[in-house]
This record gives C-alpha cells, sequence and structure tokens, in this order.
C-alpha cells in the first residue's frame, strides 16, 4: 500500500535522497512563512491564501542530472499546503520566494538541461511572486533558481506548491466512491456512475467517534490519527453520516446503496495470510478474520500483502475450471484498491490439490534482463533496488533486534528498513492457518527469519500501464455490474479502464520451466495471491492489496461457447526467416503451440508477427507486432485475442 501519495510534477531526473517534515501555519492571518530549513539558496518563502492553511507538507529530495558528461545537482522541494473547506474552490493564492543573493529566480519550469545560455525569462534575481487561482479547490505552481551564473552553473534549485482545499474526513480511494462537499455538507456519490452507492466503503476521519444514522460509532481500526470506519449503506433510506473535527460539524448524507451485485462465486474459506509490511498487524489491513469467505460483496478494508513473497491463499470447494463459456478467456477476477497511478502488482498461482502449484505467467513473466542495482534509498530504504524479471526465485527477510530487517535475494544481502514494526511475529497468529506448500512453492517462519520460495520477482512502477495483464492490484475496481464480470485483461491501460483484475487459467506454466501447463478438464481449488514487487521507498511500502476474488460471472442467458481466437495465417519472422522453416519442434494443447527451436534466441534477435483479422497482437506482454530480445535464451509468449475469444498463445523457446 503506498499511503497518501501525493503526485503533482515527474521530473526527468534521477532521485537519490527524500524527507517528509510537517509544518504548519504561524499566525492566524491570510500570510504564511514556509519552512525554508535546509534549502540552501532560500532566504523565505511566505503564502498567501484566503484563510489559514490547515497543515503544510514540505518533500525534500536530491538530484543528479548530466548535461555533456558533467553532472549536476537539483534540489527539489514540494510544498503540499491544504486549505479548510471555508477557503471556498475559487479564491487567489500566492507565493512569494526571496533567494539568497546573488541568485536568479525564474517561472515555471522546464528544469534548464543545458547552463549556457541565460533566457529571456530569468528575473533579475530578488523577490519573486507567483500568483494564481484556485479552480475546483486546488492550484499548482512551481519555479527554479539558480546561482550566478558567471559563477556557479552547475546547480538549480526547483520548487513546486501545491494548494488543495482539504477536509478531514473522506472515503478510501479505491472505494468507488467519493463526498461532493458544498461547504461542511457532502454527499456520497458512486466513482464512475454517481448513482451507484457500493455497499460497503471505509469512511476515514480524524475524529475517535462519529455517529452513523444517529447511533454513536468506533472506528475498526486507527493509522497514524486517522480513523477507518466501515460504512453499510442502508438499501432502502439514504444513511446520514456526521462527524466533529475541531470544533467543525461535518455532516454526509449517503444515498441507499444498489441491491448487493449479482456476483461470481467468492472462497469458502482463506486458508491461510502471511504478510510482511507495515499493515502486518492489526484488526485492519492486516488481518483476514471474517473476510473474503462466502462474500457477495467486496470487503473494503480486505487485506495487505506487504512485500515480495507476502500471501493469501484462498480455498474454492467446487472449484475453478477452463470455462469456454467465460469471455476472454479470464475465469476469476481479483478486486484490489488500486487507482491509477498506483499499480502494487501481485502474482497468483493455483492449485487442484494444494500439492502442485502453477503460476498464472503475467505480462512480465517472460521479460528476463534481471539486474540487481542494490539498496539504492539509503536510511533502511530498498527502493528500485532492481530491474527485469526474476522467475522461480526465493526471498529471505532476518529481523535484528534494534536494527531492522535484511532481505537476502538474487544472491545479495541487504538493510530492507530499519523498521522492526514490520515483522509478522508468530505470537500475532501468522501465519493464520497452514498453507500448502511443496517441493517449490515454500514458507518458512519464526519471530527471525521469514523465507518465500518459488516466487516470481518484476520491478516496481506507478505507471499503471507497465503491468498490462496478469497482477492482482493493479486495474481500479471501479463499478462492475456484477463482481466476477470480466474486462478484457489484454487492452491496453487507460485510465477509463477498470473492473479489477480478470486471470485465464491458460496462462498456468510449470513453476521450474516456465513453460505451459494443459489446465483442460481440471478443477482448481486453491488460489495464491502474494506480493510481486521488492521495494519499500518513500510511501514505506510496494504492497499487493486484496478486497476480493470471485470466479467469473455470466448471466443465465449466457450458455455459449465464446470461442477461441483462431490460429491460421499467422505468420512468426526472426530476423527476417518465417518460423515455420525453421529447424524446430511444435508441441501442442488445445490452445498453446509451443515452438522449441534448435538454437536459443539471441540478445537483440527482432521478432515480427503477422495476424489476421482484428486480433490484438501482444508480444512479452506488450501490444506490439515486433519485440526485440533482451537477452540470450529468453523465452518468447505470443498471444493473439479477437473479440470476446479466448486467446491463442505460442510460446517459442
Amino acid at each position: 500500500m503506498k499511503t497518501r501519495k501525493l503526485v503533482a510534477i515527474v521530473l526527468t531526473i534521477a532521485m537519490v535522497a527524500g524527507m517528509f517534515c510537517i509544518s504548519t501555519a504561524a499566525t492566524n492571518s491570510s500570510t504564511t512563512q514556509l519552512d525554508v530549513s535546509g534549502n540552501e539558496m532560500m532566504d523565505s518563502i511566505q503564502i498567501s491564501t484566503p484563510v489559514v492553511v490547515d497543515h503544510i507538507v514540505k518533500t525534500s529530495t536530491s538530484s543528479i542530472f548530466y548535461v555533456g558528461g558533467t553532472p549536476y545537482t537539483n534540489a527539489v522541494y514540494q510544498y503540499d499546503i491544504a486549505l479548510p473547506y471555508t477557503a471556498g474552490t475559487n479564491g487567489a493564492v500566492s507565493v512569494t520566494l526571496n533567494p539568497t543573493s546573488p541568485a536568479f529566480m525564474a517561472p515555471v519550469p522546464p528544469i534548464p538541461q543545458f547552463y549556457g545560455i541565460l533566457g529571456s525569462q530569468y528575473s533579475s534575481g530578488g523577490a519573486y511572486t507567483i500568483n494564481k487561482n484556485l479552480s475546483n479547490g486546488t492550484a499548482s505552481m512551481g519555479g527554479y533558481l539558480h546561482k550566478h551564473f558567471s559563477t556557479v552553473r552547475n546547480h538549480c534549485d526547483t520548487y513546486t506548491f501545491n494548494f488543495f482545499i482539504y477536509y478531514p474526513i473522506s472515503i478510501g480511494t479505491a472505494d468507488g466512491a467519493f463526498i461532493e462537499w458544498t461547504g461542511g455538507n457532502g454527499i456520497v456519490k458512486g466513482t464512475e456512475n454517481p448513482d451507484t452507492i457500493p455497499a460497503e466503503f471505509t469512511l476515514w476521519a480524524e475524529a475517535p467517534t462519529i455517529t452513523v444514522g444517529g447511533v454513536t460509532t468506533t472506528p475498526a481500526y486507527i493509522n497514524s490519527g486517522n480513523y477507518a470506519y466501515i460504512i453499510t449503506p442502508d438499501h432502502t433510506n439514504a444513511t446520514q453520516i456526521q462527524a466533529t473535527i475541531s470544533g467543525v460539524t461535518y455532516t454526509i448524507t449517503c444515498p441507499a446503496s444498489s441491491i448487493s451485485l449479482p456476483a461470481g462465486k467468492s472462497p469458502t474459506s482463506v486458508v491461510s495470510y502471511l504478510p510482511l509490511g507495515q499493515f502486518a498487524t492489526g484488526s485492519g489491513w492486516g488481518s483476514s478474520a471474517g473476510k473474503f469467505a462466502n462474500k457477495t460483496t467486496l470487503d473494503s478494508t480486505g487485506v495487505s500483502l506487504g512485500t515480495l513473497g507476502g500471501y493469501i491463499e484462498f480455498y474454492f470447494e467446487d472449484g475453478i475450471m477452463d470455462d469456454p463459456k467465460n469471455p476472454y478467456g479470464v475465469d476469476f477476477v481479483v478486486y484490489g484498491n488500486a487507482f491509477n497511478g498506483n499499480p502494487e502488482a501481485g502474482a497468483v498461482q493455483v492449485s487442484t490439490d494444494g500439492a502442485v502449484w502453477y503460476e498464472l505467467a503475467g505480462s512480465k513473466y517472460y521479460d528476463g534482463g534481471f539486474v540487481y542495482n542494490g539498496n539504492q534509498g539509503g536510511d533502511g530504504k530498498f527502493v528500485n533496488g532492481y530491474s527485469g524479471t526474476l522467475r522461480n526465485t526465493c526471498v529471505t527477510y532476518t529481523s535484528e533486534s534494534g536494527v531492522g530487517i535484511y532481505v537476502d535475494f538474487a544472491d545479495n544481502h541487504a538493510l530492507f528498513t530499519t523498521a522492526n514494526y514490520w515483522w509478522p511475529s508468530t505470537n500475532e497468529g501468522y501465519p493464520m492457518g497452514t498453507p500448502h506448500t511443496n517441493s517449490v512453492v515454500t514458507v518458512e517462519h519464526s519471530d527471525s527469519v521469514l523465507t518465500f520460495g518459488g516466487i516470481t520477482a518484476i520491478p516496481d512502477s506507478n505507471v499503471t500501464a507497465e503491468y498490462g495483464f496478469g497482477y492482482a492490484d493493479v486495474t481500479p475496481n471501479g463499478s462492475p455490474s456484477n463482481l466476477g464480470d470480466a474486462v478484457n485483461p489484454y487492452i491496453a491501460y487507460t485510465s477509463s479502464k477498470t473492473g479489477g483484475d480478470g486471470f485465464d487459467l491458460e496462462w498456468a506454466v510449470d513453476i521450474t520451466t516456465g513453460l505451459p501447463v494443459s489446465v483442460a478438464n481440471e478443477t482448481f481449488h486453491y488460489v495464491r495471491v502474494y506480493s510481486n514487487v521488492l521495494d519499500n521507498g518513500a510511501f514505506n511500502e510496494t504492497s499487493c492489496e486484496v478486497c476480493g476474488i470471485f470466479t467469473a460471472y455470466r448471466e443465465p442467458t449466457e450458455t455459449t461457447s465464446v470461442g477461441r481466437t483462431t490460429a491460421p495465417g499467422i505468420e512468426i519472422d526472426i530476423d527476417g526467416s518465417n518460423i515455420l522453416t525453421l529447424n524446430h519442434t511444435v508441441s501442442f494443447t488445445d490452445s498453446i503451440a509451443i515452438y522449441e527451436l534448435a538454437n536459443a534466441l539471441d540478445e537483440d534477435t527482432e521478432i515480427s508477427v503477422t495476424g489476421t483479422g482484428n486480433s490484438i497482437v501482444n508480444i512479452n506482454g506488450a501490444n506490439s507486432s515486433e519485440y526485440t530480445v533482451v537477452e540470450d535464451g529468453q523465452y518468447i509468449r505470443i498471444i493473439l485475442q479477437d473479440g470476446n475469444a479466448a486467446p491463442y498463445i505460442i510460446i517459442i523457446k
């Protein structure tokens, strides 16, 4: 769970350090002095706002980029300035910067990547004021500051100021609803359809109690001074919620929720749950008790799986089959708490009996190109520690009292975090239940050592489209008509794509070889979701969350097969030669062709695919008809998918 993420401006520079600190308004007027401690070239910064600010969060990072081989240093200062709702949504705000002489201010970026030219947009130094009006309650502005060009050309400070109207009460980001405010009064509306109110959502309030329908209610759990309330709206009448915070009473009206959605089947039980992360404690995101099993709705507060390897295992009594009537071949759907720009990928493994496990190979499964970069963040932060994909690996965490947690991964030993509270102590009830394991999928847990085996590691990213398909907690839930409705996993992600993450049993591969296996006529009773990423950067961790899992839903009238995307007419060229003429052996299942070449593919080999009709052509996770091999011996997976038909899959080995 990447907590409280604020996204403002993306800079094309390499961040190497960071810190967070909180400052508040110093006076009861609309003029506030910002904290400039640590700002090398700034004497003071003053903001003017319609009303006294509520709170300010300052973020500071440093970076290095190169021009002509020469390193240049850039310090980045971001101020997120929260205004109370009494500010209105269209008031004027301004920022006055007073740089240390001799220094020059310039208006809004781009940051100068070449320092040899003094452009006309530069100020001549001294105080510099930027004015802007709030638009729908927000405003952003920025500038950069450099020392005198005649003496210093390799240092530049960047500033970003984000103003926003702040309410100390809100709905969880991925819960499918939000509060539309008019002053201190709000009304709950559906995220996609204003009239679609979820059957359950989490209300966050900076109040130890609230009233729901006139009844005093206590929180389900607490996180850093924020109180989480699980709200279950009435199906018939509106529900009124009130909270008094700092002497101000907020009143929220929640319309009647939609009737419980028709849904595919939910799990019969949770077999085992073992996370490693900051939420791996307590009754909120750190507990599976009372969740998932025999549900017809999502759990607004599901479970957090923590970092790489942390998992939850489900049991389906009636099982899940590769059903030819399921659109796009999707057999079940996992719902997380993702939103655009906040993917936290989780991989999925399945088993018929709990003894033999297969991995459902996601879009990055065959990427290869794994490179270990080490602990890049410092201060006990394991950040961007590797690139590429590492299959069938293991990770071991070791807790050292008073020091933190170390990680052994890819034959390297590094400090992962200095936060001891991450550790899932056995006396807290972990693991909850006994996991099914075998010689490949392994779990070993004590109060000082935790090991997960038989897993895949993929790199972290804040770009949702990086994870094409086959990962949980990537696609936002939105407001599905029915839980378990399939959304085409091969359609490239855009901000309008919602519906959770669908999984096709035909993605199943042997974990030890990476090659597909036949799932025809098999019934899978066990599903295991685990965190796919090892990273605990600025937002404390990248952690897959699960809020529900349902088998594919179909209307009673949907009784015929959706069909199979056809293979005939496909041409596959490798360095200009058609694969069908090369020396190879071919094996088939009903939906998969495996081409085993006489020689392994070499790095930089060019592959092109020509499909027929309107088929989507996907090569190693990217919707493209061309691909370049990134390492010797890499496997190539080609998927063709047309309309709502099941895909046809080709593996080149």
